[in-house]
């Protein structure tokens, strides 16, 4: 959570939610097939939340990666 978190303030991922008290909670990242996190974290091909309203989109993903 700090990762990504440190990634949004910096401007490189932008949620339209879960932030409570500094924290990103209740979110939804999803990575292409193969990402590694090394150095810097990977580019989310998904990264939204609430969980419960970002499932259609995390099922599309999920269904494309098959």
């Amino acid at each position: 959570a700090a990762v990504l978190k440190k990634a949004e303030e910096a401007g490189q991922l932008h949620p339209n939610c879960c932030d409570r008290n500094g924290v990103l909670w209740d979110l939804t990242a999803a990575y292409p097939p193969g990402a590694l996190w090394r150095e810097t974290m990977p580019s989310p091909v998904l990264f939204d939340g609430p969980v419960v309203q970002s499932s259609t989109g995390l099922d599309a993903i999920l269904a494309k990666a098959k």
